[in-house]
């Protein structure tokens, strides 16, 4: 987007989703007014059943977008962006929470809301399926303003959880499709049917989706999504709640701007001395860790999603070194180029 200054922007919308969570702090259910509305594909890795996708689709909905949830039929949580299709149709046991019965198509729609649609395939298969398929079969000639993926039932938070979530999967591949995407993680990891929803305001999903849609709000804030594009192409956003509610203080933790690497861990293998197999611990290991691209003074979000405060990290899917970083490598093998062999 010309003349897009992303984090300034991004700092500004901040200061708006914090008054606007202070506004409607515990759930009431209010809209965001005259806010820009939205064409938004809302989906996850958790299963088109899940409760926290069901409780943002609500939300998102109360604030008068335009939403079309495509989950997958079945928990896909820790796929990344892996693409696999489905053969069948439905098989036993049927569609998580048994929200699908046996035998039924691959993909469909709940009977009573056409716009609450599963996809028996992995998360990234699942956005892909429904950029190109469901929605233009349901919406027509409507584009897609941004992708809504998750809210996750656990943290994201770190470089390495960024390739290994089916969360982030959907949303880099929408990224890369050219499509405006936020993956949103929650630190609660409890895995829920929607039928479990009470309308609480401290119940976990209802907080994860009100953010969600006070997020949402603060990034189309001030755009027209008919004239410019919510963010540039080739960037997305990856967000963190922390773990909040019931008989947690924690229900409206700040937007806070933040980088993926600083306090963020990997797997470290040993064995287990009993049962002789590997187990994986946390390390916070340096090549995670080192800072290379964006603004190196900011947080990293897994110590800011540790507190109560909700992460908020700007990435980009062009993978490709920096020039200053990439050179001396690239001089280092200037003999080889050109050949097979030195």
């Amino acid at each position: 987007m010309k003349g897009f200054g992303l984090l300034a922007f991004l700092a500004s919308s901040l200061a708006f989703v914090s008054a606007e969570s202070d506004h409607h702090g515990g759930g009431n259910g209010q809209g965001h007014g005259d806010q820009t509305k939205l064409n938004i594909l809302l989906t996850n890795d958790d299963s088109w059943a899940s409760a926290n996708i069901r409780a943002t689709y609500d939300a998102l909905k109360s604030d008068g977008h335009n939403v079309l949830l495509v989950g997958p039929a079945v928990q896909q949580s820790g796929k990344g962006g892996t693409v696999v299709l489905p053969t069948t149709n439905i098989t036993a046991p049927g569609g998580e929470f048994g929200s699908i019965p046996v035998g039924a198509p691959f993909f469909g729609h709940d009977e009573q809301d056409q716009n609450l649609w599963y996809f028996n395939g992995t998360p990234a298969a699942t956005a892909i399926f429904a950029l190109d398929i469901i929605i233009p079969m349901v919406m027509g000639d409507e584009k897609i303003d941004l992708v809504v993926s998750g809210p996750n039932e656990g943290q994201n938070a770190g470089p390495f959880l960024y390739t290994l979530s089916g969360t982030i999967g959907a949303t880099y591949a929408s990224v890369e499709r050219g499509i405006p995407a936020v993956a949103f993680s929650a630190g609660n990891e409890t895995h829920r049917s929607f039928t479990t929803i009470t309308g609480d305001p401290h119940d976990p999903a209802t907080i994860a989706g009100r953010l969600t849609a006070n997020f949402v709000a603060a990034l189309a804030n001030g755009i027209n999504p008919k004239k410019q594009r919510l963010l540039p192409l080739g960037v997305g956003i990856g967000i963190n709640y922390p773990v909040f509610g019931p008989g947690n203080p924690c229900v409206d933790p700040p937007f806070t701007l933040t980088r993926m690497t600083g306090g963020a861990d990997i797997d470290q293998l040993h064995l287990d001395p009993t049962t002789g197999f590997p187990v994986f611990e946390n390390l916070v290991a340096p090549g995670l860790n080192t800072p290379i691209n964006g603004r190196k003074d900011l947080p990293g979000e897994t110590p800011i999603a540790a507190q109560c405060k909700t992460s908020v990290s700007v990435f980009s899917v062009d993978y490709d070194a920096p020039t200053g970083v990439a050179a001396p490598v690239q001089n280092h093998l200037h003999p080889l180029f050109g050949k097979s062999s030195l």
